[in-house]
């Protein structure tokens, strides 16, 4: 039973650790100040936008996810990834 019990705890764990909120993404490409992840959240946001694009809070998150990869690239000095 107790097995059983932790095995249902770990995969509800993992399952939502699997879905990280675009905000949580943010963040941890900010922390680990890779270009990689800054484009992950992008994408995601321009595909949350799109799904509703008269949501304002979208339209914020996607604007500051672009926002966020452009300060990125500039602190980076990675111009390739600016001139995109």
């Amino acid at each position: 039973m107790k097995t059983s019990f932790f095995f249902v705890l770990l995969a509800v764990c993992l399952t939502s650790a699997a879905q990280q909120t675009l905000d949580e993404k943010m963040y941890h490409a900010y922390l680990q100040r890779n270009p990689a992840e800054w484009i992950m959240v992008v994408d995601q946001s321009k595909k949350e936008h799109s799904q509703s694009p008269t949501d304002a809070t979208r339209k914020f998150k996607s604007a500051f996810a672009h926002f966020s990869l452009l300060s990125s690239t500039m602190a980076t000095k990675d111009e390739d990834l600016f001139d995109k």
